[in-house]
């Protein structure tokens, strides 16, 4: 669990460690609380940074999309845990949970323990009747497309001037946020 000025260190790091290598560095994604730090550091950057918000699918395609990644999250792939080992993991260590709680994965996770009496510290060992794993990723979409869509609302009202404007209003982002 990094603070919003930790995250941008380490993105900073490493864009720099990248950009060593690299003429050209593309970073998808990011917080609302990530990049009001790293615009507030915008003047200081030994690089450009530039933004590019793209279009948002219908609805019903981003639902689908995001539904079908999150069916893939639930299961252990070649690239490591699943999203269950994950959060079993995390819930072993007390510390951890509220951590847990936060994440949009796990948070609609565990909205399913406590609903169908799953146990989260074992949620990667039980058998998981269909339409449970259904509803979970289901719920996991629904979480994660509230959220993109409100970025993506957030983030245009942010950028749409940003890098056309020779400085960044801070306080836009914070009103945003």
């Amino acid at each position: 669990d990094l603070s919003a000025a930790e995250a941008a260190d380490a993105l900073v790091e490493l864009v720099e460690r990248l950009a060593a290598r690299h003429r050209l560095v593309i970073i998808e994604g990011g917080s609302i609380s990530l990049l009001r730090v790293l615009c507030a550091r915008r003047a200081q950057l030994a690089w450009r940074l530039t933004v590019r918000l793209l279009p948002l699918p219908a609805c019903d395609v981003y639902l689908a999309n995001l539904t079908h990644r999150a069916r893939e999250m639930l299961t252990p792939g070649v690239c490591g845990p699943g999203l269950l080992q994950e959060l079993a993991a995390l819930w072993h260590d007390p510390r951890q949970r509220r951590l847990a709680a936060s994440v949009n994965g796990f948070e609609a996770v565990l909205e399913c323990c406590a609903k169908y009496s799953l146990d989260a510290a074992t949620i990667d060992k039980q058998k998981i009747p269909e339409h449970i794993l259904h509803r979970i990723a289901a719920l996991i979409a629904e979480r994660h497309a509230e959220h993109g869509i409100l970025q993506h609302r957030v983030f245009t009202e942010i950028f749409e001037n940003a890098t056309t404007a020779p400085t960044f209003d801070l306080g836009m982002l914070e009103r945003a946020a």
